[in-house]
């Protein structure tokens, strides 16, 4: 008889669980390590592109909008009072929309961790926004406000000019952000800017862009000028100017002229139907340009052209067709009167909006559905814009009807709206 088995594990099947163990948890403290390690330069990162982001936002504008003279780096106090903290530089300007003064101090300032604030006080009313992360832990200025200086010429005894101010910050992870701001009462032809602090650095101005210009598409009619805008612009806001561009030139018999980005177009009164094109450029003031292409078609436009013969004189008379770009009725609904009359309880106006030859119009609708056969009204639009139809010209039935609009000749619908009788 064979011995039964005691319970428990054997020496072989421990040792491989215990391996097995030490190589689950080596994984696990690696992984543990590397989160450890990593989170706090991630962190940093994050709170360096806020302080940069804050600076950023606000400082150029504020400078821009300062008098040179009116600029104290060290700061002061607003006339809003004075905040706790160390002040960093004070600006103040006048607005001229409203005449308010306006002033603004940057300031270091504990708020859970000493950060940058920037208070914006207007006739006694202060607001302040947290401009950084912490940049500091124990109320240390990390904080550097110098000139902005440039030396237009190498005489040393020429002093240099101030343009505006630069703020640098090193920040708890060590790394140096720095936000430069120019305003705009300095002088502008001097170059190039030197900044003046602990460490030289020499500020590029910003460099121009060019413009952009896009395709622009339209139909016309070859008997009519069109007025359109060019599709362009420029990243700097610097005025365009426009032209034809020369490697493209005019189809034959066409004419264009140009007021800023406004271009007028006159196409060849001979032009046969299709699509015509040409080029056209922008330039700024540096100068940088941009090219595109003019795309017109000229449309099929229904021209009726007569021609009488005669043995000395040849006359052509074009008529422009007539479009109805808009019919409208007010009220679009309206209650009937009581069963017995049928009439209308208020009167209703037909609109339309048309161009080219429209005469003689016609408003065609059918008031009574009811009758058998129901009878079509049609009123003449004498050549005007607009019908009203009293309350008690007709009998309504009720229901929707439509209000067509046709040419006094025979022709095709050239619009039409509907009124509700309830």
């Amino acid at each position: 008889m064979t011995e039964p088995r005691d319970r428990g594990f054997t020496l072989p099947e421990l040792v491989i669980v215990i391996v097995l163990l030490g190589l689950v948890m080596a994984v696990v403290a690696a992984a543990f390590t590397v989160i450890v390690r990593t989170h706090p330069s991630v962190e940093a990162r994050d709170d360096d592109s806020r302080t940069l982001l804050g600076l950023t936002n606000y400082l150029p504008g504020d400078v821009s909008s300062t008098q040179l003279a009116d600029i104290l780096i060290g700061g002061d106090d607003t006339a809003c009072g004075a905040q706790p903290g160390t002040n960093l530089l004070y600006l103040t300007w006048v607005d001229f929309a409203t005449g308010q003064r306006t002033e603004v101090n940057y300031r270091l300032a504990d708020i859970n961790g000493w950060k940058i604030v920037r208070d914006h006080c207007v006739d006694g009313a202060l607001t302040t926004i947290r401009m950084s992360s912490t940049v500091s832990e124990d109320g240390s200025n990390p904080v550097t406000v110098v000139p902005l200086q440039l030396d237009h010429d190498s005489n040393p005894a020429t002093a240099p000019v101030t343009r505006g101010v630069s703020f640098q910050v090193t920040t708890l992870s060590g790394t140096d952000q720095q936000v430069d701001a120019v305003s705009d009462n300095a002088p502008e032809s001097l170059s190039p800017i030197v900044a003046t602090s602990s460490t030289s650095s020499t500020i590029a101005p910003p460099a121009n862009s060019a413009p952009v210009a896009a395709d622009l598409n339209f139909d016309a009619w070859n008997t009519q000028a069109v007025d359109q805008f060019l599709p362009a612009s420029d990243p700097d806001n610097d005025a365009l100017t426009a032209d034809i561009d020369p490697a493209y030139p005019l189809p034959a018999g066409w004419s264009v002229s140009f007021t800023g980005l406004e271009i007028t177009v006159t196409p060849d009164p001979l032009a046969p139907l299709g699509t015509y094109q040409f080029g056209y450029v922008v330039e700024d003031s540096q100068p940088l340009d941009a090219r595109a292409f003019v795309n017109v078609t000229i449309v099929d436009t229904s021209v009726a052209t007569t021609t009488t013969t005669t043995t000395t004189t040849t006359t052509t008379t074009t008529t422009i067709p007539c479009v109805v770009s808009s019919v409208s009725v007010s009220p679009s609904t309206v209650s009937n009167g009581p069963p017995s009359v049928h009439k209308l309880a208020d009167p209703i106006t037909i609109t339309i909006v048309k161009s080219g030859s429209c005469t003689n119009l016609i408003l065609a609708f059918t008031p009574d559905a009811s009758t058998t056969p129901a009878t079509e009204v049609e009123l003449s639009f004498n050549d005007g814009n607009a019908i009203t139809i009293g309350k008690n010209d007709y009998s309504w039935s009720n229901g929707s009807h439509q209000l067509r609009v046709l040419p006094g000749s025979a022709g095709s619908q050239l619009g039409a709206t509907t009124v509700t009788v309830t």
